[in-house]
């Protein structure tokens, strides 16, 4: 797509390298950053801990512009076979927070995506991950954990209001085979959702390990044809 910076500042020093200011512009993406890096030094060479806290800005980012066509086939076509664990440095503890007024990703538009993923103790946390799409919004909390390296976990939270049903069963690959009834609704539906699970050597879920509970709530629904 090709990358133009249109400004950046830099600051170095033995303890931390500070991004002062960053603005970008990738193909239609627009990215703007701040943030600092800590102890990078006894990171490097003392195998020390990594401290970080970034913030990131986007007015418009379309991640399509970041993709193969490979990469950008349907979910369904892709062996899982060839996935391994992705193992959380225990040494690293960084904050990122993010806010991406328009977010495209295939052919779902997201918007107003704002929260932070934490990254700490063996583990990836998105807190209070929130965004508009599909005429509704998600809440979404979580955490990813490798603090056993050969059994990684995952624990999540969804809080959906209002997702338009029939564009949520053309979008989601997931509906059509789980609720192929979706094809003839219309309405609106919101849905609590708590799940957990350990992830096996392919990062798959461990059927036996699986738990979850939530309620779903409909609104309007008309099922016709």
């Amino acid at each position: 797509q090709g990358m133009n910076i249109k400004s950046m500042t830099m600051n170095f020093s033995p303890q931390f390298v500070e991004l002062r200011g960053f603005d970008s512009k990738i193909g239609k993406s627009d990215i703007q950053a701040n943030g600092m890096i800590e102890n990078i030094l006894q990171y490097v060479f003392k195998d020390s801990m990594l401290q970080g806290t970034f913030s990131v800005k986007s007015s418009v980012m379309d991640l399509n512009e970041f993709m193969t066509e490979e990469e950008g086939a349907s979910t369904a076509t892709i062996d899982t076979s060839s996935l391994s664990i992705i193992e959380v440095p225990k040494n690293i503890d960084f904050i990122l927070n993010s806010s991406i007024t328009k977010l495209i990703y295939d052919d779902i538009e997201i918007s107003n995506m704002a929260g932070s993923v934490i990254v700490r103790d063996s583990k990836v946390m998105m807190n209070n991950l929130k965004m508009n799409l599909m005429q509704g919004s998600m809440l979404m909390s979580g955490t990813y954990s490798t603090v056993n390296p050969k059994v990684p976990a995952v624990d999540f939270n969804m809080n959906i209001s209002d997702f338009d049903i029939p564009m949520t069963f053309k979008y989601f690959n997931t509906v059509q085979s789980l609720a192929p009834v979706a094809k003839y609704a219309t309405g609106r539906f919101s849905t609590q959702l708590k799940y957990a699970s350990n992830l096996d050597a392919t990062m798959m879920p461990d059927m036996k390990t699986m738990n979850g509970d939530g309620k779903m709530q409909t609104k309007n629904v008309v099922i016709a044809g």
